[in-house]
């Protein structure tokens, strides 16, 4: 029962050391046959330089607005994609069917630069 109890402190305390030092970024990619979507939730800090890149990897034809954001964009090579973006949250999905696959190894190499731009590497 001793080790037990010992065993749920530790883990109650590298779950909260975790948690915190995380600062609660959360990345997540779909990728099946009909769809790719990428979701993230990031420190809000991070808004100006992940906006940044997304300009100069997509143009700013791709973006009616720099605050918040949601709608379909289709940039001149005729990607379409629809995003939802306001300071500390993104999500990007795109339709297989309704693109063809070199825009969707493009919006998937951006969604992967994204990441890098979140987690500040």
């Amino acid at each position: 029962m001793k080790t037990f109890v010992s065993g749920m402190i530790l883990a109650a305390g590298l779950w909260s050391v975790a948690c915190s030092s995380s600062s609660d970024t959360t990345i997540k990619v779909k990728d099946n046959e009909e769809a790719y979507t990428f979701s993230a939730h990031y420190d809000k800090s991070r808004t100006a330089a992940l906006q940044e890149y997304l300009t100069d990897a997509l143009g700013p034809e791709a973006w009616t607005s720099q605050v918040d954001i949601n709608q379909t964009t289709t940039l001149p090579d005729q990607t379409t994609f629809h995003v939802e973006a306001s300071a500390g949250q993104l999500a990007i999905e795109m339709d297989k069917s309704s693109n063809k696959p070199a825009a969707y190894q493009r919006l998937k190499k951006v969604c992967e630069g994204m990441r890098n731009v979140i987690l500040d590497k």
